[in-house]
Parts: structure tokens; sequence; C-alpha cells
């Protein structure tokens, strides 16, 4: 081989070592740059993710846990997520499940209603589990409960057995926090409305006097001499314009356990014990009287006397000088000393008013006995 084709087939072999080399360095460039803008990459990515996420845990800060309770329950289980305004009401243990309505019972624990402004927005009632962090008890209350007398139906569920357990999911703190500035947020301020306070007294003046009407029909008796005295998150107080006798009563309504108790006091309700208190059972149906051993029964002009008698320890020189059976289903007694009037007098002694519970009154003092 001679010298010019040796120099030849060098120069060859060093250009395309030289190529190859040259090519090397570019694909490591390449594949460093490529490396170096992945690691860039997912840097931005996790540097992105935190900052969003600091963003997100610092959402809520500014609210209290209350506030985020109640937006991520309505989150989780409301049915309109993108309500203007929602109402949170918190309601007391022994309130009424229905304030128009007793028979539904009373609340055994406090729960919080969440509420929209429309009907198809929903509500959401529900308790929190004490045992089980993030979970609630949600109770099957309509939004609106059905207009049903107080006796027209016998079957009322018990929605405090009606629950659901269910875990809140935390969601999107954003959204929660959109939420949280819907809220209000209240007490409830009311333990029955005045229409179901009335209807449950008329139904016990029923209950009580054996299915007697009479004094519901008196010319004396009409739902509007009620108005609302005290209006309680715990009970009713209602006043009633006694146009028979005059002046004022009062009726209190209140819940204890299954049970709503109704103390009536004649005249004012500054007293240490009512004059006569009705206890309802929700269970039953039924009412009953706290003091029925005073109880006139039959209820008669003569056992109203005999009953007089016994309680203002009369003797036998007194009788009974004129009586009338009142439109209120009370009757009136006068009563006179038999000795009074053979001496020429008028022997007239005192007027009472009796009523079937067993209270009275002299009309010359007017205080319920």
């Amino acid at each position: 081989m001679n010298k010019s084709k040796v120099f030849s087939i060098l120069i060859s072999v060093s250009l395309l070592a030289s190529c190859g080399l040259i090519n090397s360095n570019d694909n490591a460039k390449t594949s460093s740059s490529s490396e170096t803008e992945t690691t860039s990459s997912k840097t931005a990515e996790t540097s992105s993710k935190t900052s969003n996420e600091t963003e997100n845990s610092q959402d809520l800060t500014n609210f209290s846990d209350k506030e985020v309770e109640y937006a991520r329950v309505w989150l989780n289980f409301g049915n309109n997520k993108n309500v203007d305004e929602l109402s949170v009401t918190l309601i007391p243990k022994g309130s009424l499940i229905n304030p128009n309505n007793v028979n539904y019972g009373v609340y055994e624990e406090d729960v919080v209603e969440v509420r929209g402004p429309q009907e198809s927005d929903g509500n959401v009632v529900y308790s929190v589990d004490k045992e089980n962090s993030g979970y609630i008890n949600i109770y099957s209350v309509p939004y609106n409960f059905e207009e049903v007398e107080l006796r027209d139906n016998s079957q009322f569920k018990n929605l405090n057995e009606d629950t659901e357990n269910v875990y809140i999911e935390p969601g999107e703190n954003q959204v929660v926090s959109q939420l949280i500035e819907t809220l209000n947020i209240s007490e409830r301020d009311s333990f029955m409305t005045m229409n179901s306070a009335i209807n449950l007294y008329e139904e016990g003046i029923k209950d009580t006097s054996n299915g007697e009407m009479t004094s519901l029909e008196s010319e004396f008796y009409n739902r509007d001499y009620f108005a609302i005295a005290q209006d309680e998150p715990s009970y009713l107080m209602l006043s009633f314009e006694n146009q028979g006798r005059g002046g004022q009563d009062f009726c209190v309504f209140r819940s204890e356990g299954d049970t709503i108790l109704i103390d009536t006091y004649f005249e004012t309700y500054d007293k240490d014990e009512p004059d006569n208190q009705w206890i309802y059972d929700i269970n039953t149906m039924t009412f009953t009287e706290k003091n029925s051993q005073n109880i006139i029964d039959p209820f008669t002009e003569e056992t109203a006397f005999e009953y007089i008698k016994e309680q203002e320890g009369f003797d036998d020189d007194i009788a009974v000088e004129f009586s009338e059976i009142k439109d209120d289903g009370s009757i009136e007694i006068t009563l006179a000393s038999k000795k009074a009037k053979n001496a020429g007098g008028s022997g007239t002694v005192d007027t009472f008013v009796i009523y079937p519970n067993g209270d009275y009154y002299s009309k010359n003092n007017k205080k319920i006995i």
C-alpha cells in the first residue's frame, strides 16, 4: 500500500472519530439539559403544590371550627351547593321537633339545622357524634312539616329513632370558605307556636272534663283572648283575658322528657306553684292532672256545696241560698246562715265560684284557692 492511500485512511478514521465525539457530547448535553429541566419542573410543581396546600390550609384559619363544620355539612349533604344564604339554627336538647305539633316529640340532644332559602335547596338536621370524630347523626326532619291537627293522626313517627350516622368529607377549602360567607347563625328563639299551644290547651280541657265542651263554647272563651306573654326557647307563656271573673290568667307550656307540662296560674304567675297543672304524655297522647286528688267527680251543685263546706270548715248552719252553673263549666254558689236568716237578717255569708278540678275563689276577695 502506498503512502498516499494510508494517509487517506488515517484522515477518514480521524474524521469519523471526531464526528462520533461531537454527537456524543451533543447527546450528553441534551440529556443533561433535559434532566435539569425535569428536575426544575418537579421542583416547581412541588413548590407550587406546597404553596397551594399552605394557602388552602390558611383559607380557613379566620373561621371558627363550628363555622367550618356547618359549611362542610352542607357541602356534603345539602341539595344545592350554590346558595346565596344558609340559615343555621342551634336547637337545644328538649326542644320540640315540630313547634307546630307536640306529638312529634322533643329532641333528646342538642341539634343543628342548616337550611337553604328554598325548599328545593333542602335542609340538614344533625347532631355531632361525640364518640366518632368526623361523624354526625342526621335526622329525617322535613323542610316543612305537613299541617296536621293534634288528634287527626294517632301515628307520629319517632324521629329520634330515625337517624343516619355519616362521615363528613372535608372538601375543598376554597368551597368551604365560600359557603361560610353565606352562613346566618342563630339560636331557636321559641319553644312552640301560640296556635299549637292553644290547640293543646283545648285538648286538655276536653280530656280532663270527660269530653265536655261547655267551657270552650262559653261566651267567656275565645282564642283571641290569648296573647304571648313570654316566648323563650325552653317555654312559652300565654296570658288569657278571663272575661268571666275578670283579670288575667297565665298558661306556661314546657317540656319534661316525653311530656309537656301545662301550668295554669290564675290572676298572677308570681307564685311558687301553679294553681293547676296538666301533664301531656306525647307517647300515649293523654292528659293527667297533677293535683287529681282535688277533682270533684261527679261535679254537681250538691257535690260542689259539700266540697266548699269541707274546704272552708262550714258547719250545718250554712246552706245554699242560690246556685248557678256558669257557661265556663264552673258553679257559682251563694251561702247563707240559717240562724242569721231566722233572726231577720239577710244571712248571706259569701259567694263562691267552684271549678271541676277543685279550684275555687270567693267573690268577696277574688283570690283563687
